[in-house]
């Protein structure tokens, strides 16, 4: 027989042992450390659940950004803009909430964020060349390439009138 069951009659006397030394262990200390415990797991499950619903939201605006060039309806730099501007928001929330779980483990994100967002400004602060320079366009010259120009509603207006043939009223645009 084994060492550590001489001082047991079966090799189960010790398993019960073990066991009811293992989970028969009552909380002990004070309420107010329990208590503390217990309000610290509540935060941190916070947390974690506001992580997950930035990076949710960030996927659905990604999501949207992915749709968007695909090319069925027309967008503009509106559009991208606030797509990019809501994405970084909700990727700072889940940077924070990151640190928030564990405290100063992944403080160089910040930094990251920071250079990423940068980056991102920089391209989004470019002008572009208008291709359109008229500061009238009838809606059956209004299309998709023109959403910059016209602006996405009337830029739909005119494809919906142009390539479908649909019955839209007379109208024009000032650019």
């Amino acid at each position: 027989m084994p060492l550590a069951f001489h001082y047991f009659k079966s090799p189960m006397d010790f398993i019960r042992n073990l066991f009811s030394k293992l989970f028969s262990k009552k909380l002990t200390g004070d309420g107010e450390n329990i208590e503390r415990l217990r309000l610290d797991f509540k935060e941190r499950y916070h947390n974690f659940k506001l992580l997950l619903n930035s990076n949710n939201q960030s996927l659905e605006i990604m999501a949207q950004m992915e749709e968007a060039l695909s090319g069925k309806e027309p967008f503009g730099m509106t559009f991208i803009r606030s797509a990019c501007t809501s994405a970084g928001v909700n990727v700072y929330r889940m940077i924070q909430k990151i640190e928030e779980l564990a405290p100063g483990k992944y403080q160089r994100l910040f930094g990251r964020y920071e250079e990423i967002q940068r980056r991102i400004e920089a391209v989004l602060s470019q002008k572009k060349e208008l291709s359109d320079t008229r500061l009238l366009i009838f809606l059956e010259d209004l299309n998709k390439e023109l959403v910059d120009v016209a602006g996405s509603k009337m830029a739909n207006l005119g494809e919906i009138r142009t390539r479908l043939g649909l019955s839209v009223p007379d109208g024009f645009v000032l650019t």
